[in-house]
């Protein structure tokens, strides 16, 4: 199945719980700490895939706000996170593994001064 196949194939499922915990589950409506990151669709950020096109297969349009997060939170989740909003998951990383999420931000200066925070996250209710 292609890119965007399987974005849409996940985008359409609801799921109450989803495994972003070290030592479990976070249902929807409860708060983890995680590292946050951020990037850009730049070479320095994304090297070989800097195409405008996300994991999901969204492609990136001005004003676009979203997240990557790890494979265990499915494309598509609302993730509510301080400072950035409550934003989609439309993409992957190959560091965003549990406990992390990577901010989309439409410039490499933008995503330098986010830097890195440790947040408490909250997972959207649908």
């Amino acid at each position: 199945m292609n890119r965007i196949g399987w974005a849409m194939l996940l985008v359409g499922n609801c799921i109450a719980c989803y495994g972003i915990g070290r030592y479990g589950t976070i249902p929807a409506g409860e708060t983890q700490t995680m590292r946050v990151t951020a990037y850009c669709a730049c070479e320095r950020c994304c090297g070989k895939w800097a195409d405008g096109i996300t994991a999901s297969g969204h492609r990136i349009k001005p004003g676009d706000k979203f997240c990557a997060a790890p494979k265990s939170i499915p494309f598509g989740t609302m993730i509510d996170i301080p400072g950035y909003g409550r934003v989609p998951v439309l993409d992957r990383g190959g560091k965003i593994t549990e406990g992390r999420l990577d901010v989309y931000f439409a410039s490499h200066q933008d995503a330098l001064i986010w830097g890195v925070k440790n947040l408490q996250v909250r997972i959207a209710r649908k």
